[in-house]
């Protein structure tokens, strides 16, 4: 485990973490704990995040980020094609 470079917003706390320590512990609370979806992504767009991207197949997470933070630009990646063209992007 090392820090990450990017907070990470974790579902249990609706808090963005950094220390290596904080994410596992709190991963091992995501287990046990309710899922703060509201929360976490009306943080991050406070926090001035603009843009969500949901990989994976459907787009539940995606249409949920609209609902919450109708200002922010959504993406949603489907398939490798998608991914790998999105990647190519950034």
């Amino acid at each position: 485990w090392r820090d990450a470079r990017v907070p990470v917003v974790m579902n249990a706390s609706a808090e963005p973490r950094r220390r290596a320590e904080e994410i596992r512990a709190d991963l091992v609370r995501q287990v046990t704990s309710p899922v703060r979806w509201r929360e976490s992504v009306a943080r991050m767009a406070a926090d001035g995040v603009t843009e969500f991207v949901e990989i994976g197949p459907g787009k539940v997470l995606t249409g949920l980020v609209r609902r919450i933070a109708p200002q922010a630009a959504t993406v949603n990646i489907g398939t490798r094609a998608e991914l790998e063209d999105f990647l190519a992007k950034i």
